[in-house]
């Protein structure tokens, strides 16, 4: 059992001192070092490996002071070298994982922003996605894909977490930007509005948290970073073919199900609409695509406000 003073994690971290001490915040270091220790606790393979490993670049510490330059030595400091890259590449796995402050910004946004997503379904075609409560009147956006093939408002269906299911009516759709605009009549003190931010402050490595309805389980959380923010994605229907620009890349998984859905980012704002996934399965494999929030908001204000659309695709009901 491995615990904060075991010789091997200090001496990791002498070496992380030595070696990455002016890449690595200090107080990065020392977490890090206690989740290292928990790591190698669960995997007592790895801890007698890592252990091993330390001992020799110990020992090769000890000798490169009076040792000169031989095979020997040389054997050592490639030793000292694994040791190194074992504590560094251990140091690369922690921080890619969520940090205690992420994960509290993840619950955090959870608790506050999930009563704002909204299952989106059109039974009679066996279709569901997601969506956001976008308004205090009860505008819910969403993915147009996903209501496509409702004939009518009746073909409409909507579950709100504190409200449950609900009537829907459709008030517009943009096919070239694929979002919906619905309308719930729900009273304002029953509705949790998301707030949305501004997408041009997204930076690739941003944290990014899906919620939604995968596969039809509601009020799933997945969570990845921003992967890339000047995606172009293709968009088709009745034999319409347009393109969006500037659309978000995420890890975060997105599944048939999260369309129309929020990214919100750590402070719980929502960035991007769920749109699309690239798979060969099916499901997720890590590379999924939003649509900004600027472009969102602004279509689904023109939708609302029956201005006169700027893309002709545009259709208000």
């Amino acid at each position: 059992m491995l615990r904060e003073d075991e010789p091997a994690i200090v001496l990791a971290g002498e070496i992380m001192e030595t070696y990455a001490g002016k890449v690595v915040p200090g107080g990065e270091m020392r977490s890090g070092l206690v989740d290292l220790a928990n790591i190698l606790r669960e995997s007592p393979e790895s801890a007698v490996a890592f252990v091993e490993l330390m001992q020799l670049a110990r020992l090769a510490g000890r000798n490169e002071r009076r040792v000169k330059e031989t095979k020997v030595n040389r054997v050592v400091q490639v030793a000292v070298f694994a040791g190194v890259l074992v504590a560094m590449l251990a140091f690369g796995a922690l921080f890619s994982r969520p940090s205690r402050g992420d994960e509290a910004a993840i619950n955090r946004v959870y608790q506050r922003e999930s009563p704002a997503v909204a299952n989106v379904e059109v039974p009679t075609a066996g279709v569901a996605g997601s969506g956001v409560v976008f308004d205090g009147q009860g505008h819910i956006l969403t993915s147009f894909h996903v209501i496509e093939q409702a004939q009518t408002d009746e073909d409409l269906v909507v579950q709100l977490p504190a409200v449950g299911q609900v009537s829907a009516k459709l008030i517009g759709y943009d096919r070239v930007t694929d979002l919906a605009v619905l309308k719930v009549d729900v009273p304002l003190d029953r509705l949790t509005v998301a707030s949305f931010g501004n997408a041009d402050k997204v930076r690739i490595g941003d944290l990014a948290i899906a919620i939604g309805s995968p596969f039809g389980l509601s009020r799933s959380l997945t969570v990845g970073h921003i992967s890339a923010v000047e995606r172009r994605l293709a968009t088709s229907s009745d034999g319409r073919v347009g393109e969006i620009e500037g659309v978000f890349q995420t890890d975060a998984a997105i599944n048939p199900g999260n369309s129309g859905g929020p990214l919100f980012n750590a402070s719980g704002q929502v960035i991007g609409i769920n749109a699309r996934i690239e798979s060969p399965s099916g499901g997720s494999v890590g590379i999924g695509f939003a649509i900004p929030s600027n472009l969102a908001v602004q279509v689904a204000r023109e939708i609302i406000d029956q201005h006169d659309p700027r893309r002709s695709q545009i259709a208000v009901r």
